[in-house]
């Protein structure tokens, strides 16, 4: 058996009355600044907790000062969800007390230290911080230090995970500050340096980890990590050391919680609230708390909360709310959730994921800049990422090869139904090769001096190998020295197409959509090739969300950015997070614009007609093709249409009828289920 702890100092005031009026009952817990006693008011009885800073602290102006600050914090906000300071003082000795609230429940890191909580639990309590937050920001007030252990889960009345947020002790009052300095005072010297980082580093911003002067933005980052840790039951990063830590905070994108938990399913919706409470820079996070206290309110509803199940109805509600009389299903259908991309799609980027994008964008840049000649490991590694490449630009081709199958004529369609597109590509490639390897061998038995120019010409004779671009050297170099080299060179090079796209990237990590989608713009009109590069496409459905840039990145979407395009403003279409004029004309463009069709890959148009059809006969009609074409979008709507109650007075009509006659909308389900991954 180990030896008993020896007596402390602290035990020996233990039974001892503070101040005349706070006898001390038990030692709770103490740290680097002081202990924590549970007391009781000796003439009222009440149970309260006494913080006392250490003695040999008492004389450190710095540590003087927070304690003071803390007690001045926390004794400013009423709020249930903050353990409020009701005294402060000084001991004979030279030590200060504060008396607080006494909070006696379950701390926050020992439940996160249990496992994920289920979605409604987890917002639950994220939600009650957000409040206290609020009401400690409406003050002036910023934390600094918000974690799980400065959080407690208390019983109150029916709710066991009431939230009481402790600890203000790196609170930073900012200038009239409910207890700062009196009106016309001067207002009390701020107590960290820049340049000296204080906080915890697991939930600290980047600003806070630069030393740079942070505001109340700074707890709603830190709020965005306890509530990625309490949905996942791990923190967005991890290191072994500090160092390691804050360097992944200062440059990387916090990962998908499937990502960094396998196998876990969030609903997008908290996951977007998530990272946009992650986002490196300041201006991208929610910019109040009162807004994250919103944005919860929102999730927390029951439709919003919904575990993924991957049924539409868990989104949309029920068919009732959807069509309110059995006449109403001759309007569109309502929109499910578009999906993050789909075959023949793009990637499409809502407002909390711009920044994001940015961050991307920068980092790949800055990579390149600093890439040096490569190791043998190195080199290795390239290759394996060239082969997963490969077979990804195969999988792609083959995607192609199917979409195109659908629309050859029913002669020529029916043998080939089951031919792998795979196998057909691989003849494809066997027919391209033949002549190539021909051309190769006569080349060599006449005796040329290069076979090389004769196998480039067979394989494209339309576009003779051109000389290099002395400008792409420019290129480089400017990508290295930043932005403004990139804005001087496109001043020398203003139709330079490859300049004007770099430039346009650049602009996007900014977060300057306006001249990013111009920059961009210039770039399609000098090489309209460039619409097919996968950034364009992220570049612009970014910049389609934001009030400024919204107009001219629709422009581009109509026109030069063809099917990619379609696809985007489709998704757009229907996204209801989306600011309504810029889903009202993406709608118009969409239903009124023959251009749509004539562009639209056959997934997005056969979604388009589901969604805006105007009877139940002509959905019956595109069944077959949305079997055939298909992707996710078409499938939610599929899946709305196979409900078989929801409209009549009691919602126990079926909205759908003339599709019961026959197998065709279960076969359309199953088709593109099957394709999709889902089905058996």
């Amino acid at each position: 058996m180990s030896a008993p702890p020896e007596t402390s100092p602290a035990d020996s005031i233990v039974g001892s009355v503070l101040a005349e009026r706070y006898r001390l009952d038990e030692l709770l817990g103490e740290g680097a600044m002081g202990r924590v006693y549970a007391a009781e008011h000796v003439l009222m009885r009440k149970r309260v907790a006494v913080k006392v800073l250490r003695p040999e602290l008492c004389d450190t102006k710095d540590v003087v000062a927070r304690f003071e600050r803390e007690a001045m914090a926390t004794a400013n906000i009423e709020h249930p969800n903050i353990a409020a300071a009701t005294d402060c003082g000084k001991l004979p000795d030279g030590s200060l007390f504060l008396v607080l609230e006494l909070v006696q429940g379950r701390s926050l890191r020992d439940e996160i230290a249990a496992g994920a909580m289920p979605v409604p639990r987890a917002l639950h309590i994220a939600r009650q911080t957000a409040s206290a937050l609020a009401a400690a920001h409406a003050l002036g007030i910023v934390h600094r230090d918000l974690k799980p252990e400065n959080v407690m889960l208390v019983t109150q009345g029916e709710d066991s995970d009431f939230v009481k947020m402790l600890d203000f002790g790196l609170a930073k009052l900012t200038d009239g500050a409910a207890g700062g300095a009196a009106p016309g005072a001067r207002a009390p010297a701020p107590l960290t340096r820049v340049g000296v980082v204080h906080g915890t580093p697991e939930y600290m911003p980047p600003e806070q980890a630069l030393g740079l002067s942070v505001d109340h933005r700074a707890d709603l980052y830190a709020l965005g990590v306890i509530t990625y840790e309490l949905l996942s039951g791990v923190r967005p990063f991890s290191a072994e050391s500090d160092a390691g830590l804050l360097g992944q905070q200062l440059s990387k994108v916090a990962p998908p919680f499937s990502e960094r938990v396998p196998g876990l399913e969030i609903p997008e919706r908290v996951e977007q609230v998530v990272r946009r409470l992650l986002a490196k820079e300041v201006s991208a996070r929610f910019q109040t708390a009162q807004e994250v206290e919103q944005a919860f309110d929102e999730l927390l509803r029951p439709a919003a909360v919904a575990e993924p199940d991957g049924a539409p109805t868990a989104i949309l509600g029920t068919a009732a709310e959807l069509y309110g009389s059995v006449a109403a299903p001759a309007a569109p259908l309502p929109e499910p959730a578009p999906p993050a991309q789909g075959p023949g799609g793009t990637l499409l980027l809502d407002e909390g994921r711009t920044r994001e994008v940015a961050e991307r964008v920068a980092e790949v840049r800055a990579r390149e800049a600093a890439r040096s000649a490569p190791s043998a490991p190195a080199r290795a590694s390239a290759w394996k990422r060239a082969a997963t490449t490969a077979s990804d630009e195969v999988a792609g081709v083959c995607d192609i090869i199917d979409e195109r199958r659908a629309r050859l004529p029913e002669a020529i369609r029916e043998p080939l139904r089951n031919v792998p597109a795979r196998a057909l590509l691989a003849v494809a490639a066997l027919l391209v090769a033949i002549p190539i390897g021909l051309a190769w061998l006569v080349a060599a038995w006449s005796g040329w001096p290069s076979a090389r120019p004769v196998a480039q010409s067979a394989a494209l004779p339309a576009d003779p190998a051109p000389g290099p671009d002395p400008v792409l050297a420019e290129l480089a170099a400017a990508k290295q020295e930043g932005h403004s080299a990139l804005e001087k060179l496109a001043e020398r090079h203003p139709e330079h197409a490859r300049v004007a796209f770099e430039l346009a990237q650049s602009h996007a990590a900014r977060n300057e959509h306006s001249s990013a989608v111009a920059s961009l713009g210039r770039a399609l009109s000098a090489d309209a090739k460039l619409s097919a590069e996968p950034v364009s496409s992220v570049l612009l459905g970014a910049a389609a969300r934001q009030r400024d840039s919204a107009s001219a990145a629709l422009a581009l979407l109509e026109g030069p950015m063809g099917a990619a395009g379609a696809a985007i403003i489709y998704d757009l279409s229907v996204d209801q997070k989306v600011q309504a004029s810029t889903r009202t004309r993406a709608q118009k463009w969409v239903v009124q614009s023959p251009a749509f069709l004539k562009v639209a890959p056959p997934n997005i148009e056969v979604a388009a007609k589901l969604r805006y059809a105007k009877s139940c006969a002509d959905r019956h009609k595109l069944l077959p093709r949305a079997g055939e074409v298909g992707d996710r979008r078409a499938l939610a709507y599929l899946k709305i249409m196979n409900a078989r109650s929801g409209c009549g007075r009691r919602s126990r009509d079926d909205c759908f009828p003339c599709l019961r006659k026959d197998a065709a909308l279960e076969q359309a389900i199953l088709a593109v289920e099957k394709r999709m991954g889902d089905g058996p």
